[in-house]
């Protein structure tokens, strides 16, 4: 089943990721909606439930099926990571420097304090290992310190390992005492995460859009084949649940719910926005993208702080349109020589 217009969607997501995070090192940062980051990443999240769904239905074995996971998740990512660490000094120093404050970027430097001065060793192995989204954030300030993106990626490889023994209990017959076991059990750690573990790097807290986006993918196909509306009967009480921890969650379910109708329908207006080759090749790139740029964005601030250019303007292009397309040639770089070898590498051996 190819999903194109998915794929350009991904794309458009990780340039919004960008945006928002270059944004934030110049004076013209602002709060609303198009610079709340968990947005776009929530999209992430949708197209990972939904795409993971496929893949399970594949049948592989959970070692070969974890395998390819982990194949494509950490390469760039430990390379990104690597270099974010070697940074921490360097960005701690630019941040410092900045002429301007903004909420963001004090809430940053507070990030990297915690970085060198909080269990820097365990921090660095929990980082690794992806396990960073598992410590509780008031007593291991793990979660966004370092490589701060990387709260989503320790969401995602939680759900990876854990997604399909839910996949199995719902493919085996109904068995009423496995489905009090599982419920009893998501209850427990969603109790335990509002008392003790409330960052979304923890998966309970995120786990519901996950789940949006994992059910989405049997009911897209049933709408594809047969024309079931259930799909959206499914997706507008899903919109109305997450609207009440925030409206701005509305729109992006609104987003999620046209472009899967836009997908089945094929229609011009879709194709011109998600079809196109910029955006693909943008959704093949993605994951780079999302990896690699902070460390482009932090760059770009020390060659702007060494050269003393002082017009916000002409800083905040450069910050703001360099970081983009910076990002964007180093992603086509990485993407070759890093992802896409491990990725070929992730099918054999079946």
């Amino acid at each position: 089943m190819r999903l194109p217009y998915l794929e350009g969607l991904r794309g458009y997501m990780a340039i919004w990721v960008v945006f928002i995070h270059a944004i934030a090192f110049t004076p013209f940062y602002f709060e609303g909606f198009f610079t709340n980051g968990k947005l776009p990443v929530i999209v992430f999240i949708l197209l990972s439930g939904f795409v993971t769904h496929i893949l399970l239905t594949k049948e592989e074995s959970y070692k070969f099926y974890l395998k390819r996971r982990a194949l494509r998740l950490f390469p760039i990512y430990i390379v990104a990571f690597i270099i974010s660490l070697s940074m921490i000094n360097i960005s701690f120093n630019i941040l410092s420097n900045l002429s301007f404050s903004n909420p963001i970027n004090a809430n940053r430097l507070n990030l990297l304090d915690q970085s060198l001065n909080s269990n820097l060793f365990l921090n660095i192995i929990s980082h690794l290992t992806l396990t960073h989204g598992l410590f509780p954030n008031e007593k291991f300030p793990f979660s966004y310190t370092i490589m701060g993106q990387s709260w989503s990626l320790t969401l995602e490889w939680q759900f990876y390992i854990i997604i399909p023994l839910l996949y199995k209990l719902i493919q085996s017959p109904i068995d009423k005492f496995k489905l009090l076991v599982f419920g009893i059990t998501y209850c427990s750690l969603f109790l335990i995460a509002l008392r003790y573990m409330n960052q979304i790097s923890f998966l309970p807290n995120m786990f519901h859009f996950f789940l949006i986006g994992f059910f989405s993918y049997p009911l897209y196909k049933r709408y594809v084949k047969k024309g079931s509306n259930h799909l959206f009967i499914f997706l507008f009480f899903a919109t109305i649940f997450v609207s009440l921890i925030s409206y701005h969650y509305l729109i992006v379910m609104l987003l999620w719910c046209i472009v899967l109708w836009m997908q089945k329908s094929n229609n011009k207006i879709g194709d011109l926005f998600f079809n196109n080759k910029l955006s693909l090749y943008l959704g093949k790139i993605s994951y780079s993208i999302y990896c690699v740029h902070i460390i482009v964005l932090i760059i770009l601030m020390f060659f702007t702080q060494r050269c003393s250019l002082t017009d916000a303007k002409l800083n905040t292009t450069i910050i703001v349109v360099g970081g983009i397309f910076i990002s964007i040639l180093v992603s086509i770089f990485t993407y070759k020589y890093i992802e896409e070898p491990f990725i070929r590498w992730g099918k054999k051996n079946k």
